[in-house]
């Protein structure tokens, strides 16, 4: 079982980057950050890893899912995974949450945005 769950959210980590389906909406993605805060602490470590991921996946598609994902992974508190003697280590999820790198991806998207929809009003 545990396998199955983290193929499935390692496959649904590879959905996040298609924009073009309209059943991909934020909607659908709140429901699984509200899913990975909830269940994040008492899964096994690969399930651990694959959530991890994907909540760092979804922060990365736009500003609202962005600021949703924070609150989760504020709430869940420091996401560790162990993944044994190698030189592997738990992503900085937060970090990559909050980077100026999204922020100005961001920021870009939505100025594009504004200057398009006042360009196209009579």
């Amino acid at each position: 079982m545990l396998c199955v769950v983290d193929v499935g959210f390692s496959c649904y980590a590879s959905c996040l980057k298609n924009e073009k389906n309209k059943a991909l909406d934020n909607t659908f993605f709140i429901g699984y950050i509200a899913h990975i805060q909830d269940q994040f602490q008492g899964e096994e470590n690969g399930v651990r890893d694959a959530m991890s991921v994907a909540l760092t996946g979804i922060g990365r598609r736009n500003r609202t899912l962005n600021a949703a994902a924070i609150r989760a992974a504020k709430a869940i508190g420091r996401m560790v995974v162990d993944y044994g003697d190698n030189a592997r280590k738990s992503i900085g999820i937060l970090t990559h949450l909050e980077s100026d790198h999204l922020r100005r991806k961001f920021n870009r998207r939505d100025a594009g945005r504004v200057v398009f929809s006042q360009r196209l009003r009579p």
